[in-house]
């Protein structure tokens, strides 16, 4: 339970810190409740035509093909949507954000109004912004990844939080675990690689973002404490198969809604992605709230 103290903008009430009540009422993960995104048949017949479309150079690449405003701007051109969608085309971080509010804009139609979720998802550039020593405490985005009115759940209840963290010109997915006090990280390009291969990689960074997310919620929240500091850290290897840097973003997002805190529980479909790749560029381009510029061949297409 929680309540916001906070002020009013010509738009919308701003939340400046959210108020908790209680803290940690964990629920199930969204596989017990037997909860999926999943696709319909036809508009995963749809997200092929499309992809084709876009790899065969019919649609026109002018203007931003992603735009969503709410809770702040994010903004993705038709020439870098593309470049980064096709097969081989390695995610940025614009994009890997767009991931992330597409899984929760998901999560949020497939949830039932006040149920306790399983997941947080934070978007990639909290982790570039940390990585980056940028001021994020003072940063709107980061500061609406965790509190807003958008966010119609308690954080504060949620088993993990996660994000999508680029190093070294590699994805991984990094996942909070406050219900066991774990951090597991899944790097997809060292899948067939030792633990303490991937541990020496990312440990660094693992303290990093921990101090971070940490220092978020005592900035962000009142009445929740976490102290991160005897949390134990997990380098799991062998989930699957391992992948090129341009493809770990795939992966990476990939992971944070198939990963179970244990196990994969799905793999990609297929070992070119060029399904994967279609069906998240349909739903990106489908996702609600997206005030693109969406080329006319590409309305056709999706029916709208």
């Amino acid at each position: 339970m929680s309540r916001s103290g906070s002020t009013t903008s010509a738009e919308e009430e701003e939340v400046i810190v959210k108020i908790v009540d209680s803290h940690s009422n964990f629920g199930p993960h969204p596989h017990e409740l037997e909860l999926y995104h999943g696709m319909s048949i036809s508009n995963m017949m749809k997200a092929k035509e499309i992809f084709e479309a876009y790899g065969r150079g019919k649609i026109n690449l002018h203007g931003d093909h992603i735009v969503h405003n709410v809770p702040t701007k994010l903004a993705i051109d038709g020439v870098s949507f593309s470049q980064q969608m096709m097969l081989g085309g390695a995610f940025g971080v614009d994009l890997c954000d767009a991931i992330m509010r597409l899984y929760k804009a998901l999560d949020d139609r497939m949830y039932e109004p006040g149920q306790t979720r399983w997941r947080h998802f934070l978007p990639a550039s909290f982790a570039a912004k940390v990585l980056n020593g940028e001021n994020y405490i003072e940063d709107a985005q980061i500061r609406a990844s965790f509190i807003g009115q958008h966010i119609t759940y308690n954080v504060e209840d949620c088993t993990m939080i996660i994000v999508p963290v680029l190093t070294d010109a590699h994805w991984s997915c990094y996942f909070w675990d406050f219900a066991a006090k774990k951090i597991h990280v899944l790097d997809p390009t060292m899948m067939r690689r030792t633990i303490s291969n991937v541990q020496e990689r990312h440990n660094s960074v693992v303290t990093s973002i921990s101090d971070a997310i940490s220092r978020c919620i005592d900035t962000f929240f009142q009445g929740w404490a976490v102290d991160m500091n005897n949390w134990r850290r997990c380098f799991p290897v062998r989930l699957g198969v391992s992948c090129h840097k341009n493809n770990s973003g795939l992966f990476a997002t990939h992971y944070s809604t198939a990963y179970d805190g244990i196990q994969l529980l799905w793999d990609l479909k297929s070992s070119e992605h060029g399904d994967n790749r279609s069906e998240l560029l349909f739903q990106l381009l489908w996702m609600k709230g997206n005030c693109g510029q969406i080329p006319p061949l590409l309305i056709d297409l999706m029916d709208i």
